[in-house]
């Protein structure tokens, strides 16, 4: 029971308050039977004994509203110390615990996040996938990573490596099956490029954490709530607080943070969001998040898009799932733009196998 209201007592009955009779002579019943008696001078007349087995209406109310409020009283304090014991005290906590997960990574300052994602289509099409390691700098203004995939895949292509780097707004990509003509290594945003397929480019931002991270704090009181302590979430070691946030498509106008606008990229690519969006989130004692996945179906509908932009689109619906795992907080982040002179000027880069 989440919500306890109070119990209302019966209304008060109304006592009609008649004055003791005077009997002049010695009672009608035999006095013997005087603990059988229970006699109360303006309930009634004297004369009339009652019966040791006779119902006092009047008793038996007091004696039901006296339960209930005590019944209350104990589903109360054991409601309270239920949510003391398991949610540290208070429904406001539980929702300011997940949004203040951004104000936690800041002060930590830096933290290596492990990450799996891949886009799958809903019928048919072209998929991608891809794993690896950001070690990202949390700060007041922006977060910057350096990252290293393990694994770029683009359906019907052979996996590859590639490396990024974020400043802020701006990022840089380079992989040695990506190797411009003028020789330099880093690929920036004024240059166009093909991975294979056109999910595949790693710097999409799905698999990016400090795309997805603002949008948890935005979470609403209700949402985190409702979502907290989730069954249909696993348990994850050293981090015993989860939520499972879900958002339907007609909630996003109450709530901007759920679903969230899509990144920039990944805007280029899909500009509807599907069916609802979920993501779930594990933190651990200290409030640090150890682990977040997201759930996200998209589609690009043209007849909607208000502002198109260059470069095609997926076509249909697309499923995306994200993993990001998250330790080493407060381990020494360095992150570097690269030099101009080693960033291309070309007008597009393609994959050369």
């Amino acid at each position: 029971m989440r919500d306890l209201k109070g119990v209302p007592g019966p209304r008060n009955p109304v006592l009609v308050h008649h004055p003791p009779r005077v009997i002049a002579g010695p009672p009608a019943w035999d006095t013997s039977h005087r603990d059988d008696i229970r006699a109360a001078p303006g309930w009634g007349s004297l004369s009339a004994p009652l019966d040791r087995h006779q119902e006092d209406p009047l008793s038996r109310g007091r004696i039901i509203y006296s339960l209930v409020v005590i019944l209350a009283g104990v589903a109360v304090i054991a409601g309270g110390e239920w949510l003391y014991s398991r949610y540290g005290n208070s429904i406001d906590n539980i929702h300011k615990r997940l949004a203040s997960v951004g104000e936690r990574l800041q002060e930590a300052g830096s933290a290596r996040v492990t990450f799996a994602a891949e886009f799958t289509p809903q019928v048919a099409g072209p998929t991608a996938a891809f794993t690896g390691t950001s070690m990202i700098r949390f700060g007041a203004d922006s977060d910057d990573a350096n990252t290293e995939y393990t694994t770029v895949e683009a359906s019907g292509k052979e996996p590859i490596t590639a490396k990024s780097i974020r400043i802020g707004d701006d990022v840089w990509v380079t992989s040695p099956v990506m190797k411009p003509q003028d020789g330099r290594t880093w690929i920036g945003k004024g240059t166009a490029r093909s991975w294979g397929n056109i999910l595949a480019d790693p710097t999409n931002e799905l698999a990016d954490f400090t795309v997805w991270k603002p949008f948890i704090p935005q979470v609403t009181r209700d949402d985190a709530f409702d979502g907290w302590d989730s069954k249909d979430m696993a348990d994850l070691d050293g981090a015993p607080y989860k939520y499972e946030i879900t958002c339907g498509v007609s909630s996003a106008a109450a709530n901007p943070g759920c679903a969230p606008p899509l990144p920039d990229r990944l805007g280029n690519l899909f500009n509807v969001i599907g069916s609802p969006m979920r993501y779930q989130a594990w933190l651990d004692d200290t409030g640090l998040l150890r682990k977040l996945e997201v759930n996200i179906s998209m589609a690009y509908i043209a007849s909607v898009d208000t502002a198109p932009k260059g470069g095609g689109h997926p076509q249909g619906e697309y499923y995306a799932h994200v993993v990001f795992n998250l330790d080493q907080f407060g381990t020494p982040v360095t992150v570097t733009a690269p030099d101009d002179a080693d960033v291309t000027t070309e007008i597009g880069v393609i994959r050369t196998k």
